[in-house]
């Protein structure tokens, strides 16, 4: 079962004793639960914890809280308004809030908001995860390269650099064979693993795996298989190092 946390803002400190009883009673699934007395007190808990979900008293002090909610604004907490005023209602709409809850607090109806409120967690965590999915890249998916007569697929980690050519790229693989394919350097980076690939000059992408040493000369060189050096442009070494781990 997931759990959720909840911050309670209200300046009756009985009023959140109480709060905090009913929620350790009826909601196992709200396990961290913090309060503040104050709406300075509430925006240092809410910065700190970033909690799933807001109950909040109304009048705080001689102010409200709709300014705390300004502040936050937006925010992924979902908001239950609980108040002993009925005529707050209308701005709570405004506010974009979950959930309104007169006091004294009817057991029915706050589990009602809360389960609400659960439930909305649970749709924008569902979107979340079906966003990234979208913008996720399989860097274990082979690299097609369409030739004259046929389309070949190339393993990623059967690369060795690739190397610019105008609008099209020209990929060496440890076969060490060329294949030209009509698409620009820039489009094989977002495809290929940041993790293994290097953009070390405008011209060339390495495979991490592939160099055998680096020669420190006037640039930076690094050395594959049968002599092969590709350099390490001057503005990009910093960045390489770091890549490396070496910095």
């Amino acid at each position: 079962m997931k759990k959720y946390s909840a911050l309670l803002v209200d300046d009756d400190s009985t009023s959140i004793e109480i709060l905090q009883k009913i929620l350790k009673k009826h909601f196992t699934e709200v396990v961290s639960v913090q309060s503040a007395n104050n709406l300075h007190q509430g925006l240092e808990a809410y910065t700190r914890m970033q909690p799933d979900m807001l109950l909040l008293d109304i009048e705080i002090g001689n102010d409200t809280i709709f300014s705390f909610l300004e502040t936050i604004a937006p925010t992924n907490s979902e908001v239950i308004l609980i108040s002993s005023h009925k005529h707050f209602g209308v701005r709570a709409v405004n506010n974009n809030i979950a959930s309104y809850v007169l006091k004294p607090i009817e057991i029915s109806l706050l589990k009602k908001a809360i389960y609400k409120a659960i439930r909305k967690i649970s749709i924008k965590e569902a979107a979340h995860k079906s966003k990234q999915a979208l913008h996720e890249v399989d860097y274990t998916k082979k690299i097609a390269v369409q030739g004259i007569k046929e389309i070949e697929l190339i393993a990623p980690e059967s690369i060795v650099f690739l190397e610019a050519d105008g609008k099209y790229t020209i990929i060496h693989t440890e076969d060490n064979k060329n294949r030209l394919a009509s698409r620009n350097i820039g489009n094989f980076e977002k495809e290929l693993n940041p993790k293994k690939f290097f953009r070390t000059h405008n011209k060339f992408i390495v495979n991490i795996d592939k160099i055998l040493k680096i020669k420190k000369t006037k640039h930076l060189m690094c050395e594959f298989a049968y002599q092969i050096q590709i350099p390490v442009a001057k503005r990009r070494q910093e960045s390489f190092y770091q890549f490396l781990k070496l910095i």
